[in-house]
């Protein structure tokens, strides 16, 4: 099996100058919107395929793929030269590979003896002179994107093609559907791709057979004769014909059927679905292919995402796959040891995620890990009713905002020891506290039982006095009872104090203190954690 072992990009889109190490199977994009997830995907099908939005680069190149700040400083800074997009893609085999021997050299830029294709858009040093002389006529100076030229070469610096490289790209995007000629290109190109050669010729010859027919039929020919027989249009013979020219134009004209219902016309879950099983089918043995999905859980029932996941985890031993996602759901199903996050133009992996976190978010995959890697500061807490009280003594020391408005994010980790999460946020450049009970005993459960986790970024707070051991005795202990029952459950006859009523009805009383005008002191711990998290 081939696969990319890593990306490098220079100045194109969003990135200025990034490098990404892959696993060798199942790679998970991360990160908040824009932070370039697609653009990555973008770049690896480019310079494995050529091919942008379905067309060939050469027709769609523009200034809009080159990074923006480079562009600025270009256009501002007289000396400055040209810019230029660069992407590097380093593959790796499984065995040793004939193929990839051919695409071998240190034309790269870690000078590595390695495997691998370069994508370069630069400007054209032959026509500087011409660009120069434009300069000085036009008196101003614009991006000379019609100076450029692309280079797609080998890392020994020979020009190749799509056949060249040993490694296939399949594109699934089920945000959006790219149609050319009312066909899916996408899919077009998937069922290209386990076609081997013999099979690709007998489906051209036979769809320029159809094309012959259709030109020399006999309704063709007649509106034909009435075109000829009217006013004169040209000196020459005008006809009405089908396009012969194009080798592969089968792949935009034919379309695919489902039950005899044209491909475009099926839901958008159901043409994701289909895509993906394609592209994961292992028709072809002699061609290897790394499948990139955006966002697979667009469109998709719960029940069909996870279907759809079981696939890509039973195909992800022979396949590299790539994808991006903002589902916790899918990042939990997939393994977050396989997550890369990537945030203000930078990589974390999470490969050192330990296997027992992997599996228990695997077997438990409705927890929201990625709320937690994808804020700005986070409070775990151990349920509603502490998400609730939480909330609320934040809003009483901050004009009334909600933490979240103020990019705290504060979770709900449902009883899951908050351990879990803290295990996936070591690596991670946030504040985050745990608010939890003391379950009666504060040394054994907070003091030893988070000793691991503390640091300059994480902290925990709970009440140090065991008989306070949860919310509501906490909350209980520092204000006045009598006012609490009055406030809570006035109509209430029963024996239980205020404390025990609290803990039977735990999401009512929580509710009613967040929602309602009130003047109740909160635990010191709780105002310790938003003292601390506030920095």
């Amino acid at each position: 099996m081939i696969y990319i072992k890593s990306l490098h990009i220079e100045n194109f889109k969003c990135f200025e100058n990034i490098d990404i190490d892959f696993n060798k199977n199942t790679n998970i994009l991360v990160g908040n919107n824009e932070a370039g997830k697609s653009t990555i995907l973008e770049a690896v099908n480019l310079c494995l395929s050529g091919l942008t939005n379905g067309r060939y680069l050469k027709n769609e190149i523009n200034e809009f793929y080159f990074n923006t700040c480079v562009v600025n400083r270009f256009l501002h800074n007289p000396n400055e030269q040209p810019p230029h997009i660069l992407i590097e893609l380093y593959l790796d085999s499984d065995e040793a590979n004939k193929d990839l021997e051919l695409i071998k050299g240190t034309i790269n830029t870690r000078k590595d003896n390695c495997p691998g294709v370069k994508l370069k858009i630069s400007f054209d040093e032959k026509c500087k002179e011409e660009y120069e002389l434009y300069k000085q006529k036009s008196g101003s100076k614009n991006f000379p994107i019609e100076y450029y030229k692309i280079d797609w070469l080998n890392f020994g610096n020979i020009p190749i093609t799509s056949r060249s490289i040993p490694l296939k790209p399949n594109l699934i995007d089920s945000s959006c559907a790219k149609y050319k000629n009312g066909s899916d290109y996408y899919i077009s190109r998937i069922v290209s791709n386990q076609l081997d050669k013999k099979e690709q010729v007998a489906l051209m010859q036979a769809f320029r057979n159809l094309k012959n027919d259709f030109r020399d039929g006999k309704a063709l020919q007649t509106i034909n004769n009435k075109i000829a027989q009217s006013a004169k249009i040209s000196e020459k013979k005008v006809s009405i014909s089908v396009n012969t020219t194009e080798i592969n134009a089968w792949e935009s004209i034919l379309n695919t059927y489902l039950d005899e219902i044209p491909f475009t016309q099926v839901g958008h879950g159901e043409q994701s679905i289909v895509k993906t099983h394609l592209a994961l089918s292992n028709i072809r043995k002699d061609i290897s292919n790394v499948v990139l999905i955006e966002e697979p859980e667009n469109h998709l029932s719960h029940t069909n995402l996870n279907c759809l996941l079981k696939s890509i985890e039973e195909h992800n031993l022979d396949r590299q796959i790539i994808l991006t996602t903002h589902s916790s759901f899918v990042a939990n199903k997939l393994g977050l040891n396989n997550l890369l996050f990537i945030n203000q133009r930078m990589v974390t992996s999470f490969s050192d995620v330990d296997d027992d976190t992997k599996k228990y978010f695997q077997k438990l995959a409705g927890y929201e890990t990625l709320r937690l890697i994808l804020s700005d500061k986070a409070i775990l807490v151990e349920g509603p009713s502490d998400e609730l009280v939480v909330q609320k003594a934040y809003m009483n020391e901050h004009d009334g905002h909600l933490p979240i408005q103020d990019k705290i994010d504060v979770i709900s980790v449902k009883g899951v020891q908050a351990r879990r999460f803290l295990a996936l946020a070591k690596n991670l450049p946030i504040r985050i506290a745990v608010v939890t009970d003391n379950d009666h005993d504060y040394r054994k459960n907070i003091t030893e039982k988070y000793k691991d986790y503390f640091s300059e970024n994480v902290n925990v707070f709970s009440n140090t006095n065991d008989k306070q051991y949860t919310l509501e005795p906490s909350f209980s202990a520092c204000n006045n009872e009598q006012e609490l029952k009055d406030f809570l459950c006035p109509d209430y006859n029963g024996e239980k104090n205020i404390s025990d009523w609290m803990e039977d009805n735990k999401s009512e009383w929580a509710l009613k203190i967040f929602s309602e005008d009130n003047n109740f002191a909160f635990p010191q711990y709780i105002n310790d954690c938003i003292e601390w998290i506030s920095k």
